[in-house]
């Protein structure tokens, strides 16, 4: 939260789990957004590794702004079967 960053942003740098809590939730938008099966298969096809693919994944987000686009995606009424597609 904010808040929390404001106050103890110097702890939180510090933190032991920080690059363990920073790797969770970067897997979990990418197997949100890609699905299990995709990220594995982008490293084998490409010929490198899953951490390769998440640099590319956050490249990708950023370039493209998709954080913004997947926010209204998300919030746009539509039929949950053409959501999932």
């Amino acid at each position: 939260p904010p808040q929390m960053r404001e106050a103890y942003g110097d702890v939180l740098m510090q933190h032991q789990l920080r690059g363990q809590i920073i790797a969770t939730k970067l897997a979990n938008r990418m197997i949100n957004r890609l699905g299990l099966i995709h990220p594995f298969e982008l490293a084998e096809e490409e010929g490198c590794t899953l951490g390769d693919v998440a640099c590319a994944f956050v490249a990708a987000e950023r370039l493209f702004a998709l954080p913004a686009i997947w926010a209204e995606f998300d919030q746009t009424q539509m039929d949950e079967q053409v959501r999932l597609m």
